[in-house]
């Protein structure tokens, strides 16, 4: 009969890892991976193995996600590469963004839309620099185009100005503004041939 072995391997006095067949499954705290069975080490089944991993393992990675995401919205990347950092395992991770979309918790459309709604109405942004913003969030394709597509660029651009006036900003200044703003030199340009700017 085949048996996986299970270890815990303590970090510190609060947190341990979960390690199996040499391979880090998540990082605990101590006092939660014994509520559910696990010991210093312990032989199992492939049956049982699956059953921790979906049964405990998994509920905690979706456990901690859902305290950020509580928070704020966050794409599926966002999510994934903190799951990551926090010690959870790829196959891991992926099952609980699973459960997580499955809830209705993670949605990248809506992160898109909340991200869109913040770099067009609170802190006004061009769309070069919303386009950046998508890519580095994991979010590309049908819902990247549409979130381009729904951005009302000239009504950031008016808030930017009236950000940069508030700071006194004109001249060679106001054009770098917008600029690391990501707003097209077209754009800029127009609102630099306006009088009062010069």
């Amino acid at each position: 009969m085949c048996t996986i072995k299970i270890r815990l391997i303590r970090l510190n006095k609060v947190n341990c890892r979960v390690v199996a067949q040499n391979e880090s499954l998540a990082k605990l705290p101590c006092r939660d991976a014994q509520n559910h069975g696990l010991s210093d080490e312990i032989e199992v089944s492939p049956e049982e193995f699956a059953r921790i991993k979906q049964d405990v393992l998994v509920p905690e990675a979706v456990k901690l996600a859902t305290s950020w995401l509580a928070r704020r919205e966050m794409s599926r990347l966002q999510v994934a590469q903190g799951l990551r950092r926090r010690g959870f395992c790829r196959e891991i991770a992926e099952a609980a963004l699973d459960r997580l979309q499955d809830y209705g918790y993670v949605d990248d459309a809506r992160f898109a839309e909340a991200l869109l709604r913040l770099r067009q109405n609170d802190q006004p942004y061009g769309k070069l620099k919303l386009a950046a913003d998508l890519r580095s969030k994991g979010i590309t394709g049908r819902i990247a185009d549409t979130t381009m597509q729904a951005f009302d660029e000239k009504k950031a651009l008016g808030l930017a100005v009236n950000m940069a006036r508030r700071r006194g900003l004109n001249g060679r200044r106001l054009y770098n503004f917008l600029y690391r703003r990501g707003f097209s030199t077209h754009l800029i340009q127009q609102v630099m041939d306006e009088d009062e700017y010069k």
